[in-house]
């Protein structure tokens, strides 16, 4: 089933010019967002690229690590692992 919007959602379509609208479920107390749906594929599309981009800079630390032959106690690297994850989310995307 695809649920068809209504004339309010298409009108605030409209005037977003192609940006996502929020939609407010007021029963379940929850926002979902409204785009178009090749948007959407675009925005799926560079999610794997970014998560692509961080896999390969996190082995390149890695193998540095491992390279390097020192060695860090893994709670420590676990906590630069948490900083770097929050700089990532905290990134605007683009």
């Amino acid at each position: 089933m695809t649920p068809k919007i209504t004339d309010d959602m298409r009108e605030a379509l409209h005037r977003s010019h192609g940006r996502p609208v929020d939609v407010e479920d007021e029963q379940e107390k929850a926002v979902y967002v409204l785009v178009r749906k090749d948007t959407f594929a675009q925005l799926r599309e560079t999610q794997g690229t970014a998560d692509e981009a961080t896999r390969r800079h996190l082995r390149a630390l890695i193998e540095e690590g491992v390279a390097s032959g020192d060695y860090e106690p893994a709670d420590a690297v676990f906590a630069d692992l948490r900083r770097y994850a929050g700089e990532l989310a905290s990134k605007p995307r683009a």
